[in-house]
């Protein structure tokens, strides 16, 4: 069952934005973890379970990589994509894909109780 409150998810986020975004999407998202998606990949090779733990451990993680890489992006909850000012929610497993908010105004729960 998904906690809509307090969501654990694993989020692809596309490279081209600005460490001030990034900055404001861990604190509004209360991510847990960031890494680029070779660490990602890495840590799927290395523990095959790695995406259950993340979950079983009510985690948040944030994988930054190129928004043309769709290397594992099955394992992803949401994948979106930021830019200028806006964050568009290209995969949601949770809800519908094709919303597009204000990066201030964007939470978490707001887009997985979005649902179709």
């Amino acid at each position: 069952m998904v906690n809509l409150v307090a969501p654990t998810a694993i989020i692809f986020l596309n490279n081209e934005v600005v460490a001030e975004i990034q900055s404001v999407i861990k604190q509004q998202f209360f991510i847990d973890d960031t890494m680029d998606g070779y660490e990602f990949d890495a840590r799927v090779i290395v523990d095959p379970n790695y995406v259950q733990q993340i979950h079983g451990n009510n985690l948040r993680i944030l994988v930054i990589r190129a928004a043309n890489d769709y290397t594992n992006r099955n394992l992803a909850d949401l994948v979106l994509y930021a830019s200028n000012g806006l964050i568009s929610v290209e995969k949601n497993k949770f809800g519908m894909p094709t919303t597009t908010y204000p990066i201030t105004h964007a939470y978490l729960s707001q887009i997985f109780n979005t649902m179709v």
